[in-house]
């Protein structure tokens, strides 16, 4: 295996770690829900508007990291 195909597969495998790592976190911000709603004394429904809006600047941020 030539160095470049070495360097691609590290850069891939690289990028599927850490896409697997920042999907389960954001995927897990729901089992919090509950807890920090109690802790805090907001209402589900002030935290899951802030996991909505996380998502949206997510999306919405994607062109511009792209660009870059």
């Amino acid at each position: 295996m030539t160095q470049h195909k070495k360097i691609l597969s590290f850069a891939i495998i690289l990028a599927c770690v850490l896409l697997a790592i920042n999907f389960g976190f954001r995927s897990s911000l729901g089992l919090f829900l509950k807890p920090v709603s109690e802790t805090f004394g907001y209402g589900r429904e002030i935290f899951a508007f802030s996991l909505a809006l996380q998502n949206l600047f997510w999306g919405l941020s994607q062109p511009l990291a792209g660009a870059f």
